[in-house]
């Protein structure tokens, strides 16, 4: 557990179960990202006549999600694939450069 004091330094408090974590020393694993063009037709297939927009826009939030898929770099504490939701490109939703 981390509580900031300023701007410039950190107090840690123990935490009981943190050497429970099952990821803490865990090897960044390196297994590559699904391509959306790979496995696009392995998604379900919508279907709804006169719709046409519709479907392209399911299509088009499955790249998107594609698109956000990242690899882990062992600095940051990650150790599999990861889908960034962050609403930038330039950093994710915790501070961590893309």
């Amino acid at each position: 557990m981390i509580f900031k004091q300023n701007e410039d330094s950190f107090i840690y408090a123990e935490n009981k179960y943190v050497s429970k974590n099952p990821f803490l020393n865990r090897e960044a694993e390196n297994t590559a990202l699904p391509v959306y063009e790979q496995v696009k037709a392995q998604l379900p297939k919508p279907y709804w006549e006169g719709h046409k927009s519709a479907v392209d826009c399911y299509y088009k939030a499955w790249e998107l999600a594609f698109s956000k898929m990242k690899r882990p770099k062992g600095e940051h504490g990650f150790v599999s694939n990861f889908m960034d939701t962050s609403l930038t490109t330039d950093a994710c939703s915790c501070g961590i450069p893309s």
